[in-house]
């Protein structure tokens, strides 16, 4: 897989973390269990990371062992294939004690790679306009920012 396929699964992943950080700024666990919308965007969110960590390459996962790569896929197959073993209680401690370090740790890699910096946020402000093509030409091209 290029470089450019990794860069675009590295962006994904920021937004998704991104989105699960603002959506849970001082949300307490009663308050996620008692949010049914909250409690599927963030599985939503926590599914993007891992099918993200997938299809990033072999050699960009090497680079950056520091992140769990196998984990991320693992927990992204359990939210989805085995939905039943993971509950509301397990997916709240998970974004409370796994995503903001993954956050700090995707951050890393993408000012390692000197990927555009356009402002002081990396993760919001370099793609605001980041467009992609899918690789498909019956797909019409799709705008990934990170908001």
């Amino acid at each position: 897989m290029s470089e450019h396929y990794d860069k675009v699964r590295l962006i994904d992943m920021l937004q998704a973390v991104e989105r699960i950080e603002r959506s849970m700024v001082s949300v307490a666990l009663q308050a996620f269990l008692a949010d049914e919308e909250k409690r599927d965007a963030v599985v939503y969110r926590l599914q993007i990371i891992g099918e993200a960590a997938y299809k990033v390459s072999d050699e960009f996962k090497r680079l950056h062992p520091q992140v769990e790569w196998f984990k991320l896929q693992g927990l992204r197959h359990r939210i989805v294939h085995d939905y039943g073993a993971i509950d509301d209680p397990t997916i709240y401690r998970i974004v409370n004690e796994y995503v903001p370090p993954l956050g700090e740790q995707l951050r890393e890699i993408w000012t390692i790679h000197k990927m555009p910096n356009t402002g002081s946020s990396m993760a919001r402000k370099d793609l605001e306009s980041y467009l992609i093509y899918q690789g498909n030409p019956a797909l019409a091209v799709r705008e990934r920012s990170i908001s």
